[in-house]
């Protein structure tokens, strides 16, 4: 019995003890809640403030704003006005015809918009009697004359006015329903007025007034100052107030203009209340919601703490999972990838196996995005992810480092398979098909870079695998390359010469040189081809092999293209005004051909050198024609429309259909010159030759033989009816200079070599 009662007094303690502790708790909290709504309630309030404070600056700054706009054009009229003063002052006996006539000629209507009227005021000829008031200005303005004079002899308006006041009077007037705004100044025959007023009574002429028009002149105050309100009112008579805008604000600024007018700006400020800003009840709102939740947390955390902790464990674990890998594959990110090497590598410098890093990049992954969209893009790249996780071991590693490019790391034990084994699995399993969303379905290839070391860092071990996957897109893609030492040299070699390509313009390194094209019949030049040269200060002539592959690559073809096609125009044009009818050939690369100026930027470069269309001729690989077959077919009827003439370089090696050249608008086919200098004895050759001769023939498009080195070739040519051609065997490229001399030599003389110092050709 007794050790009942102590197990429920125990209870009972523990229950109190629980009370008084969830008790506790519960006011912890409900004084933090008080708390952190007491102090959003003071931020709120703050920024209620701050807001109140902002929007009374901007009222103030864009009152002051029209204040100045106001006062500007209340200056204009005021400029006005003054060269009516002077006016009457050179021409006291002016008549009305005359003041007419010189209010015409100041196109003062025109200029001042809100210009109804100007008058000038003659003084009264004798006491009692009635000054002549002589008006010009739209007009509309003459309807009011009648009562402009009944209001001047009637005591009212200007006559009100002193002519001992030699001061510039404003005032506003009502005529016919119609009010008006308006400057009046007395005018005397002395340049300024008089010191006294018995001297300013004698010296009197008249009066010069303008009457504008208060709409205009507030609108144009008002300009880009939506939201406010003007008003404007003279010191003669207050009754008269213009106005423009909305006047109902609970914002007011007032100032005094030059001379009687004061303006009165209106608008709105936000008040300093808390629910007058939505920034500062988002403030209250978002502070008292934190408030509770914090009070939350901790009656929660008393509550339970071990879920609390669990939950933390949980999140804790769930934000360095996406520390550590990427968000779209799931697969290891960057750093988790490097964190992988730099163990593997440490491992290695304590006697461990090399580790291999293979850098695999998609090939053609763009065009899946720009077809498709990012959408498929994004599925298709999970995909990829996913296989290539399946492919390797639980010991090796595999992450996507940033958009197309992935890294597998291996940590070889002695019994897996090479990096090289490895690369071939991986290109395989790349290489079947992937069907996205909506039945697409997509093949793709794969570039990898493999690079083994051990006494390396990461970055050092990375950037050999990088460099080997570059030298594996260089020679095709499709396929994996492994790192060798020459290769870092190679491309320290390569990006030095890009450097040195992109200001080799600006530099004048850049030359052209011409090959002529010969008619093999009677071999008369009929067309040159402009051919780059580059002159490095360093390293010499660099062969246009090596220097044109990087301008493609890295974009600098684009401008080289347009220079070059710019320098060979002009010199065709300057060749045919000395009477030279030759043609120019100039190579295009696919890139240039992709561009959507392109056809602009040609017809600009024909204008430019006065050259017509007909004689330039635009050479494109087949290659690039078999690119985006649809879109090189509309640009170049585009240029054919232009004039210019299309040649196909290279013909036979791009696998083009004869069904596709036959709706192309092809003028020439340039035979490539693996089929023109094959052996004299194969009968391939020849029968190549013949063939696409035929072809030209059959689609009424010029032939035209390249790399003519020798008799034979140039007789395989002419067997085959070939009418153009062109070799060193004919004419080695050469300047300008020595091209000019063949051209008017090849007039009634056998063709010559314009070169006999051997300038490489293209």
């Amino acid at each position: 019995m007794e050790h009942q009662e102590g197990e429920r007094g125990t209870r009972t303690r523990v229950r109190e003890a629980d009370g008084q502790r969830l008790r506790s708790l519960a006011l912890a909290a409900l004084l933090l809640a008080l708390t952190g709504i007491g102090v959003s309630v003071a931020a709120a309030a703050r920024t209620a403030e701050n807001a109140a404070a902002r929007s009374r600056g901007a009222f103030k700054l864009a009152a002051m704003q029209a204040q100045a706009n106001l006062g500007l054009e209340v200056q204009r009229d005021t400029d006005l006005l003054a060269g009516i003063a002077a006016f009457i002052q050179e021409s006291p006996r002016y008549r009305p015809a005359e003041f007419r006539r010189w209010a015409a000629d100041t196109r003062a209507v025109a200029r001042y918009p809100e210009l109804i009227a100007m008058a000038a005021t003659e003084s009264a000829p004798r006491p009692g009697t009635c000054p002549v008031t002589t008006l010009a200005g739209q007009p509309t303005a003459m309807r009011y004359a009648t009562l402009a004079q009944h209001s001047i002899c009637h005591g009212k308006g200007v006559v009100a006015l002193s002519t001992q006041d030699p001061n510039i009077v404003d005032f506003g007037l009502s005529l016919g329903g119609i009010r008006f705004l308006g400057q009046s100044v007395a005018v005397y025959r002395t340049a300024t007025p008089p010191a006294t007023a018995a001297g300013r009574r004698r010296a009197f002429i008249g009066w010069a007034t303008i009457a504008v028009d208060p709409a205009t002149l507030l609108g144009e105050a008002r300009r880009n100052l939506a939201g406010l309100g003007l008003a404007l009112t003279t010191t003669i008579d207050r009754r008269l107030t213009f106005t423009s805008g909305t006047l109902a604000h609970n914002a007011v600024w007032r100032a005094r203009l030059a001379g009687d007018l004061t303006e009165t700006v209106t608008g709105t400020v936000q008040g300093s209340s808390i629910f007058a800003d939505g920034s500062a009840l988002a403030a209250l709102a978002g502070g008292s919601v934190v408030s509770v939740l914090l009070a939350l947390t901790l009656f929660l955390l008393g509550t339970g703490r071990a879920r609390a902790m669990r939950i933390v464990a949980d999140k804790t674990g769930e934000l360095a999972f996406h520390a550590l890998h990427d968000s779209l594959t799931g697969l290891a990110n960057r750093v988790l990838v490097m964190d992988r090497i730099g163990h593997a590598l440490a491992r290695c410098g304590r006697g461990g196996p090399p580790v291999a890093v293979l850098f695999v990049d998609l090939d053609g992954f763009k065009n899946v995005n720009d077809t498709f969209g990012h959408s498929a893009g994004d599925e298709l790249l999970r995909t990829v992810g996913a296989r290539l996780d399946r492919l390797i071991r639980d010991t090796d590693t595999v992450g996507r480092i940033g958009g197309d490019e992935f890294v597998v790391v291996l940590e070889p034990d002695g019994g897996g398979p090479g990096p090289e084994l490895v690369a071939a699995r991986v290109l395989a399993t790349l290489a079947q098909p992937v069907t996205l969303a909506g039945d697409i379905e997509v093949r793709l290839t794969a570039s990898i870079g493999i690079a083994v070391g051990c006494n390396l860092d990461t970055e050092e071990l990375l950037r050999d695998a990088d460099l080997a996957l570059y030298a594996a897109k260089r020679a095709g893609k499709s396929r994996y390359v492994v790192f060798e030492d020459a290769m870092q040299a190679a491309i320290a070699d390569r990006l030095g010469l890009e450097l040195d390509l992109g200001r080799a313009l600006d530099h004048n390194q850049l030359y052209l040189v011409y090959q002529p094209t010969f008619r093999l019949d009677g071999l008369q030049v009929s067309a040159v081809e402009a051919l780059v040269r580059w002159q490095h200060p360093t390293r010499g002539l660099v062969a246009p092999d090596v220097f044109i592959p990087i301008a493609e690559e890295s974009g600098l073809i684009l401008e080289i293209g347009r220079w070059v096609a710019a320098q060979a125009c002009m010199q065709a044009a300057a060749w045919r005004s000395r009477g030279l009818e030759i043609s120019i050939a100039v190579n295009i690369s696919g890139r240039q051909l992709d561009e959507p100026g392109f056809v602009q930027d040609v017809r600009a470069i024909l204008g430019s050198a006065g050259l017509e269309p007909a004689a330039l001729t635009l050479e494109i690989t087949e290659t690039s024609l078999m690119r985006d077959p649809e879109q090189v077919a509309v640009r170049l009827h585009e240029l054919r429309d232009l004039g210019v003439r299309i040649a196909i370089d290279d013909f036979g090696t791009g696998y083009s259909s004869l069904a596709y050249l036959r709706e192309l608008p092809v003028d020439a086919l340039k035979i490539d010159r693996s089929f023109v200098s094959g052996p004299a004895s194969s009968g391939d050759s020849a029968a190549l030759v013949n063939t696409l001769v035929a072809l030209g023939r059959t689609l009424q498009i010029e032939t035209l033989g390249e790399g003519i080195e020798d008799e034979s070739q140039l007789q395989r040519l002419l067997d085959a009816n070939c009418e153009l051609g062109q070799g060193f065997l004919l004419a080695r490229p050469a300047p300008a200079e020595q091209i000019e001399a063949l051209l008017v030599g090849s007039a009634g003389t056998e063709p010559v070599d314009p070169n006999e110092d051997g300038i490489p050709t293209s």
